[in-house]
């Protein structure tokens, strides 16, 4: 969409292999990684317009402030997750068809699944 530099909102992360918590996600720092941040390995994460980031979940992971004098980051955000592990993470195992999507979904289960979507991360923003 736009070039994603330091200047205008970029990514930043600390890699799995510097997070202690990375597979512990039931572990209640893991909710608090400001309050114990690998600081030494966070790492921006610049890149050309239409380029397309992916990562894990666990990840840690935000997007940076940006300066006034620069066109602000734009991103379309997304997550996947495999049924049986929504299950799991106390969301539930529905999935939709391929049929039900050439079908085409109502306004009222667009608006459903939107909810959900969001619920997802209100751990992070009560």
């Amino acid at each position: 969409v736009v070039q994603v530099t330091i200047d205008n909102g970029c990514m930043y992360v600390v890699s799995s292999k510097q997070d202690a918590l990375f597979a512990k996600p039931d572990d209640p720092k893991h909710m608090t990684p400001d309050q114990h941040m690998p600081w030494p390995y966070v790492r921006p994460l610049p890149c050309s317009a239409g380029d397309v980031l992916m990562w894990h979940g666990n990840l840690i992971h935000w997007g940076s402030a940006c300066n006034d004098d620069v066109e602000p980051r734009k991103s379309i955000g997304t997550s996947f997750m495999v049924p049986s592990e929504s299950s799991k993470n106390g969301g539930t195992a529905e999935t939709l068809s391929k049929k039900d999507l050439e079908a085409g979904l109502s306004l009222h289960a667009r608006l459903d699944l939107i909810v959900k979507s969001l619920l997802r991360y209100e751990h992070w923003h009560p």
